[in-house]
């Protein structure tokens, strides 16, 4: 349902129907892409994105809820951080706006764009819409 391709084009991530969001990473020896990590999220993936410096993963998913996944050093692979509920219907699209993922805004069908600070798990502000479904929403660069 979503992909999301690092800057420098070495990580690209995916989530969709199957609730895994697949993480996959350069391969200079073999030319190609190869996959790094699956991380199984509880409910379909609509919305995928990736932070600049490559350590946050920030997935919207059917269920409403943003799940924010870490890369951690020490395991060398995305760790679940935290997962923030807030929307009344399924996430539709996710952008982060910091280069570590710290403001992330999501847009739902409940026809809100919601504004996170992931590191307080809070949501900063709520902007509602006059149409029905509110589907895209992409942060300035």
């Amino acid at each position: 349902n979503s992909v999301s391709i690092s800057k420098d084009q070495k990580i690209i991530i995916a989530g969709g129907d199957d609730r895994m969001t697949h993480i996959f990473s350069w391969s200079e020896a073999l030319g190609t892409y190869e996959l790094a990590q699956s991380i199984k999220e509880k409910s379909n993936i609509n919305s995928v994105s990736l932070s600049k410096d490559k350590c946050t993963i920030a997935n919207g998913l059917n269920s409403g809820n943003l799940t924010i996944h870490k890369y951690s050093p020490q395991t060398k692979s995305f760790e679940m951080f935290q997962e923030l509920e807030g929307h009344t219907d399924k996430i539709m699209s996710v952008s982060m706006s910091s280069k570590q993922g710290e403001m992330i805004v999501t847009g739902s069908f409940d026809g809100s764009l919601r504004i996170w600070r992931s590191k307080e798990s809070l949501i900063k502000n709520t902007l509602a819409s006059t149409q029905e479904n509110l589907t895209f929403f992409s942060a300035p660069k």
